[in-house]
């Protein structure tokens, strides 16, 4: 039955065809004598045309064994998501396989693609592959996204290229080179480029500041934020008090150091590493403020910290929330005066050159309590 109804179905489109502009004033005498031309199979598989004007003629060109099997393959790619080009099915989704180019990486990136490695075929070029760098407006093509990353002369363009491209190779410490020209070694877990923060002297993962040692940011014992703390030492809960306080300007500057392929990064390097996503979903970790006791007031007073906007700028973008009331002072520092009372917390923003990684950063205390940056992870992982 099935395979009748596709017969039937393709003699109404020969019918259609072949009773074009050659057969248009035959087919109206026909009609008009109540004789319509037929169309029907002969035993070997040809099609045969029987009209009022021409009798029976064979219709060449349509052989309906190979056209009912190619709608067999058309059947079987859909059965697995794909589409039948030539005699592969190919992925429906442009740039996934070389069967099915996107015509540029700017229609990927308008399509909702993230940067990665992908098929293209510009108009009256050849299909190329190419890595597709959707961070930039209009999305562009690298090319020469490298090899491996074993060695600096076979550095690949990240920890994802290098990942696709060489995937039972793709871990542990590799050169990559991520929009510069100088390769500098990494940890690539997963197609993630993976950073370790340094932290302070108190945490791995934070730094702490008080206006006073018995009026200090512990005094409202801001949980969410202590437990982002790893590794506490020492009397972090009083952290560090500036030499001066209630100046409602930068009052101590700390640098925020990362650790990647066993070796200190260097600023332009974790710059490069942060240009491969702005975007939450491409990486593990958020980064946040948390004030203590501000009484309420927003930046230049109560407790905040800014970040400096680019490397060596010496400008400063604030990152700032209020948080209420906690209390009087301490009598003694390690204790807090309430549970979670006088708390905010503040997730920073795309407002700095290297985000989400801060480079250099500083602290302000003006009123009682005091202010604290800290990572929500201490192993940082983000990819394009």
């Amino acid at each position: 039955m099935r395979v009748r109804v596709l017969v039937q179905a393709v003699l109404v489109l020969v019918t259609a065809v072949t009773c074009g502009a050659g057969e248009a004033a035959s087919a109206s005498e026909d009609d008009a004598a109540g004789k319509k031309p037929i169309i029907s199979a002969d035993d070997h598989g040809n099609l045969m045309l029987q009209s009022a004007r021409n009798g029976t003629v064979l219709v060449e060109g349509i052989d309906l064994v190979a056209l009912l099997g190619r709608v067999q393959s058309m059947e079987a790619c859909a059965a697995k998501g794909k589409l039948l080009r030539g005699d592969k099915c190919v992925s429906p989704i442009p740039g996934k396989e070389a069967h099915n180019p996107a015509s540029s990486c700017e229609e990927l990136r308008q399509l909702g693609f993230v940067s990665g490695v992908y098929f293209v075929q510009p108009e009256a070029e050849t299909t190329r592959h190419v890595f597709c760098d959707m961070t930039a407006v209009p999305a562009t093509n690298v090319t020469n996204y490298g090899g491996a990353g074993d060695t600096r002369e076979t550095a690949g363009y990240s920890c994802k290229t290098i990942r696709v491209l060489f995937p039972k190779n793709a871990e542990g410490t590799k050169w990559i080179t991520i929009r510069g020209s100088e390769p500098f070694q990494v940890t690539c877990n997963d197609g993630f480029v993976e950073l370790e923060v340094q932290g302070s002297d108190f945490s791995t993962t934070g730094w702490i500041f008080s206006l006073e040692t018995l009026n200090n940011w512990y005094k409202c014992d801001c949980s969410t934020a202590i437990g982002r703390l790893q590794n506490l030492t020492g009397e972090w809960y009083v952290g560090t008090v500036p030499a001066n306080v209630k100046t409602m300007q930068c009052e101590v500057y700390f640098d925020i150091n990362y650790h990647s392929g066993g070796q200190e990064l260097t600023a332009e390097q974790v710059t490069r590493i942060s240009s491969l996503s702005k975007s939450r979903s491409n990486r593990n970790f958020d980064v946040y403020t948390t004030s203590c006791d501000d009484d309420s007031y927003a930046a230049p007073r109560g407790h905040w910290i800014a970040v400096e906007t680019s490397p060596g700028s010496s400008n400063f973008n604030t990152q700032d929330c209020t948080s209420g009331e906690a209390g009087d002072v301490q009598t003694r520092a390690d204790e807090p005066l309430a549970h979670n009372v006088g708390c905010c917390d503040h997730t920073l923003t795309n407002t700095f050159d290297s985000f989400p990684f801060p480079l250099r950063a500083c602290a302000s205390n003006n009123i009682g309590g005091g202010v604290a940056l800290s990572f929500s992870k201490r192993v940082l992982r983000i990819q394009e």
